[in-house]
């Protein structure tokens, strides 16, 4: 069962390949690629606490405490940490300030920070991402997506995923739309965050927005506008009208728009 304890910069070959990680530290700065071998873990500027690592029958965890010392008085932990592990490696990533980038993954990818960036790109399995503050962007999804901020910012790119699932309070959320299964559904919540849509195309989704107060915009004349107290909605079929596609916000705007941005 190998073990590790790491208070300075370290690179670790990893001797089985990991079929799940799990990664828990503070601040810093964590990367996961999914590459061949059986993996590797670097480690560098370790600060604070020292980072406890474990490979056992196929679960990779790392973490890195912030334990508090005399008088209930903490120091601070951080690390820069970059692992490679093999694309199908089922990955949990947990920080606290620290920015987070996954790529190159074809498994399950969960992630959750309080006040770090959310970077993801080109991941083909399910994605959960989650922030309090950070700003999350995700580039080349291919899979279901469910994202949630607080106040932080949320943009994906190249969206082509069968399913998605975006939520904030007050951030923005700007969406970039690929041609996706027919059947591909995409439900987005904000407060007050404004929320920017960028459609294939040739859609084909059966689209319904509404706000209480915020304004909506649409680049297409199919889809109808309705208006009375308290509510405002934007609702029709696009093309074939196989996918679904709902907005809800209470005071944030919302434009729909024909096109990729590139």
């Amino acid at each position: 069962m190998p073990e590790w304890l790491v208070d300075g910069d370290r690179t670790i070959d990893l001797e089985e390949p990991p079929r799940e990680l799990e990664v828990a530290i503070v601040a810093g700065q964590l990367e996961v690629r999914g590459g061949e071998g059986a993996g590797v873990l670097s480690l560098s500027q370790v600060e604070g606490d020292p980072v406890e690592a474990s490979l056992v029958e196929g679960r990779l965890r790392v973490r890195q405490q912030q334990r508090s010392h005399g008088l209930g008085l903490g120091h601070r932990s951080s690390v820069q940490l970059a692992l490679t592990v093999p694309p199908g490696c089922r990955c949990r990533l947990a920080t606290v300030s620290a920015p987070v980038l996954a790529t190159g993954l074809v498994a399950a990818l969960d992630v959750e920070t309080v006040s770090g960036e959310v970077s993801l790109d080109q991941l083909s399995g399910e994605v959960f991402a989650a922030t309090v503050s950070g700003a999350l962007v995700g580039r080349r999804l291919a899979e279901s997506f469910a994202g949630k901020t607080v106040s932080g910012d949320l943009s994906l790119e190249g969206f082509r995923g069968s399913e998605g699932r975006v939520g904030t309070v007050s951030g923005d959320v700007v969406l970039d739309l690929e041609q996706a299964p027919g059947d591909a559904r995409m439900d987005v919540s904000t407060t007050s965050g404004e929320v920017l849509l960028r459609l294939p195309t040739e859609p084909s989704q059966q689209v319904r927005v509404s706000s209480v107060s915020g304004r909506l915009v649409s680049g297409f004349p199919e889809l109808s506008a309705e208006r009375g107290p308290g509510r405002r909605q934007l609702r029709g079929s696009l093309g074939g009208g196989a996918g679904r596609l709902q907005v809800r916000t209470v005071s944030g705007a919302v434009s729909l728009l024909q096109g990729s941005a590139h």
